[in-house]
């Protein structure tokens, strides 16, 4: 985007032609890609948030013999203030009944908390499934909001530069004639 930038700055100053081609071909291809990443993105969310919830099911599983899989899951649900994908109960199938991991323990957070967080009501009861859809949900308004701004911002660059283009060529074929 700084090289574009640089590009329409140089153009117009030296008020060349080809640069300012040059420049509104880039410009329309950056507007190309970004609306192709935005449409891509908004018709595979779905999809891929179905991948993340499956890989954390299956990084749940492996929750005690897998290193990564306990590091992602204490920082997921420290981090977004949840308990399990879909509710806190499914880890008692592979920590035992009535125990939680550590991370799903709040306020008096300790080492061991989990064996007793049901005992002692010291547990998040948000399911992180819940919890990582509102936290996408919150930029991705912002994104829809801002993107098509963005990109109207460079459309409306992209028709004044081509009204530059024949500005300087009307009057490079001035002063020939």
């Amino acid at each position: 985007m700084l090289c574009v930038s640089l590009l329409a700055e140089t153009s117009i100053f030296c008020a060349k032609r080809l640069l300012l081609l040059v420049y509104s071909c880039f410009l329309l291809l950056l507007i190309l890609v970004e609306l192709s990443i935005g449409v891509t993105g908004f018709v595979s969310r779905t999809r891929i948030y179905k991948l993340v919830c499956d890989t954390l099911l299956s990084a749940e599983r492996n929750y005690i013999s897998d290193r990564m899989a306990y590091v992602t899951w204490d920082s997921l649900q420290r981090g977004l203030g949840c308990c399990g994908i879909n509710n806190y109960t499914e880890w008692f199938e592979y920590l035992g009944n009535s125990t939680l991991p550590d991370s799903c323990c709040f306020g008096n957070f300790t080492v061991g908390c989990g064996c007793d967080a049901l005992l002692t009501d010291n547990f998040y009861r948000t399911d992180c499934n819940l919890a990582i859809r509102e936290f996408v949900h919150k930029p991705e308004i912002a994104v829809v909001i801002i993107f098509p701004f963005l990109v109207g911002l460079k459309i409306i660059a992209l028709f004044l530069s081509c009204d530059h283009i024949k500005a300087v060529h009307s009057k490079t074929y001035a002063r020939i004639t």
